[in-house]
């Protein structure tokens, strides 16, 4: 009886791990159908200005976003943010934080892949 309670209990967490992966693959299918509609440019550096945003998502660095220092602008609450070793899920957390009360501040280095967001950041340097 204990060993099926066990294989009970790594099949929920075999379930659970795998709701956390579609939920990853539906963020990147949405940060796709964005670029689909314009809503993001995809292909092309985003070149360097003082105007430049990001918003909620994953971002390449270097070709979605570039490195640079951006605040959080806007939102209510604590909002995650992580500078990746890569874009697939797995990699490396290089950095990470919350931008509490929707304001933070983050360097994101030219030797990041990919940054990622729960709010809305404009580069500042």
């Amino acid at each position: 009886m204990d060993d099926l309670r066990a294989a009970a209990e790594a099949l929920r967490d075999r379930v659970d791990s795998m709701l956390g992966e579609l939920t990853a693959i539906r963020d990147q299918a949405d940060v796709l159908a964005k670029a689909a509609s314009g809503g993001v440019s995809l292909g092309k550096p985003t070149p360097a200005s003082p105007a430049v945003t990001i918003s909620p998502g994953m971002w390449l660095v270097g070709r979605h976003i570039q490195p640079g220092t951006y605040e959080a602008t806007g939102g209510s609450g604590s909002f995650y943010w992580a500078r990746l070793s890569n874009a697939s899920g797995d990699g490396d957390v290089l950095g990470n934080g919350f931008a509490d009360g929707g304001r933070g501040v983050v360097t994101i280095k030219p030797t990041d892949v990919a940054f990622e967001s729960q709010c809305t950041w404009t580069k500042i340097d």
